[in-house]
């Protein structure tokens, strides 16, 4: 994303040069058309800054920006103003879709055992650590070179942000209970922006609106990797807010919002879990309602498995049906065998236990 129309303005300049001199000194004179290229940002975090997660512009201001740059340019080399167009995919697409994710179970998250030193004591360990930190003088260079205080400095600061994180960490922590809430989610498949390139979305509870929110939470997926962990969100906050889970008052989701762009086609079946059920909404401009055109659901276990070239009856559900009929269990297991193959690899009809 471009950060700021600066940017936009300087490098809408620089290939509204390079298209004047294709016009007026290479014989292009047909060519009539300016292909700006994307850029256009994404205000994620509603801050509306130069962040990386916002842009400090919006349509109307990116847009006069492109037209003054490439206006200006084509006056000064006395070339007809060309027709403009843009390749701004996130920017037009990032709204269209959201992701909703279905709450398993809520925990809190175990205490770090490695270190019991108080909020006090971490406080006082990162000031040792800066005070030990020399600056480089020509007495220093008798017994350490350069490149080796640079090295030292390195490793220094990255001991310092260690401590930092774990300072941050703890005083969360004695604030409140933060909650490791299990969701019927793979970061990987529906949300693999958020693990590669640390792409944070706005999340907000979409159930019980009428209730505050009271417990800090992260979010856990049902993969068996470390990383299914969403643990960052925006504004650089480390936690959600959310409500309790409660099985009397049904099931809770959590949204993810302005996820339009590039989640679906990049989506992988690490573990083997696939893409979302999917539901097309359209609105009817007829006072806020809305109908529901499609309803799919994702892809099974069995056409997952078929991805990655395995025969399901051949390799997978014969070979468990012998195993069973040997054991005398198949009559026990055949039902649970059918569904687990010919279903979601996600869990379906879960009813989630009361938070602890």
């Amino acid at each position: 994303m471009i950060p700021t129309t600066d940017n936009v303005f300087d490098a809408a300049s620089e290939a509204s040069d390079i298209y004047c001199t294709l016009v007026k000194e290479c014989g292009a004179e047909m060519m009539t058309t300016l292909d700006c290229g994307g850029g256009l940002g994404v205000d994620y975090d509603g801050t509306r800054s130069s962040t990386p997660m916002s842009v400090a512009y919006g349509l109307d201001e990116y847009a006069s920006k492109v037209v003054q740059a490439v206006q200006d340019r084509c006056d000064y080399h006395g070339v007809p103003h060309p027709v403009l167009c843009t390749e701004s995919g996130r920017a037009m697409v990032s709204h269209h879709s959201i992701i909703i994710l279905e709450a398993l179970s809520a925990t809190p998250e175990p205490k770090d055992d490695d270190d019991e030193a108080t909020t006090e004591q971490l406080h006082e360990r990162v000031r040792d650590l800066s005070s030990k930190l020399q600056p480089f003088k020509a007495e220093t260079a008798a017994h350490m070179s350069m490149p080796s205080h640079a090295v030292h400095v390195k490793k220094h600061g990255i001991e310092i942000y260690k401590m930092g994180k774990k300072l941050s960490k703890r005083v969360i922590t004695d604030a409140h209970t933060t909650y490791n809430y299990h969701m019927n989610l793979s970061v990987f498949s529906l949300m693999p922006d958020y693990w590669g390139i640390e792409q944070l979305f706005p999340m907000i509870p979409v159930s019980r609106l009428d209730e505050k929110p009271t417990h800090q939470a992260t979010l856990v997926d049902i993969t068996c990797d470390s990383d299914g962990k969403v643990k960052n969100f925006i504004r650089e906050a480390d936690t959600l807010s959310l409500h309790p889970l409660d099985p009397k008052l049904g099931s809770y989701y959590v949204v993810v919002l302005l996820s339009g762009a590039y989640q679906e086609v990049l989506s992988s079946k690490h573990n083997l879990f696939g893409g979302p059920s999917l539901v097309r909404v359209v609105g009817t401009n007829h006072g806020g309602t809305f109908s529901v055109e499609t309803a799919l659901l994702g892809p099974t276990t069995e056409e997952l498995i078929g991805t990655m070239r395995y025969d399901m009856k051949h390799d997978i559900s014969s070979v468990i049906e012998e195993w069973a009929r040997d054991k005398k269990v198949w009559e026990m297991v055949e039902n649970l065998v059918e569904n687990g193959l010919h279903t979601m690899p996600y869990l379906l009809d879960y009813k989630p236990p009361p938070t602890v």
